[in-house]
């Protein structure tokens, strides 16, 4: 049976708080509740994310073997024309269009936030790229952070 779990900042700490994910429509106020008590934690909305299933295998110490979640950041090495290796960055994102979690390319983050270009021919690259199989193996991939934590990351 597959873990279906999601985590948030705290909006009195700034901790992360780990488990179910609940919205109350009349306070739109988004709350994390753990196993351990009744009542539940609120969160920021834009740092909610759910877990993809998944443990790094690869990354900066406190960051192997952590369960990634929406909004974590990979390096990835590859090599110039010269031979040379340059790094690209990564993020998870739950795309909800094809109803999976995708590792992308940070720069198209912000564009595809807000928009379906699943169906824009320009984009296909990326879904024949970063499918659901392709991200299993990407967690091999070292874990840098999260946007949340290191928003410097998407500027990379």
């Amino acid at each position: 049976m597959e873990t279906i779990k999601f985590r948030g900042k705290s909006v009195h700490n700034n901790e992360w708080i780990f488990g179910y994910y609940c919205f109350d429509r009349q306070s739109k106020t988004h709350y994390i509740f753990t196993d351990d008590v009744e009542v539940g934690f609120e969160v920021k909305s834009e740092t909610i994310g759910m877990f993809t299933g998944f443990k790094s295998e690869k990354g900066k110490k406190g960051l192997v073997g952590v369960e990634v979640y929406e909004g974590d950041v990979f390096r990835q090495e590859k090599e110039n024309e010269a031979g040379e290796p340059i790094f690209g960055y990564c993020v998870v994102m739950w795309i909800r269009q094809r109803g999976a979690f995708y590792i992308i390319p940070v720069e198209h983050y912000y564009i595809l936030l807000d928009n379906d270009c699943s169906k824009e021919v320009e984009f296909d690259w990326l879904f024949e790229d970063a499918e659901l199989y392709d991200f299993s193996i990407d967690v091999g991939l070292p874990m840098i952070g999260n946007i949340y934590d290191n928003p410097e990351l998407l500027k990379k």
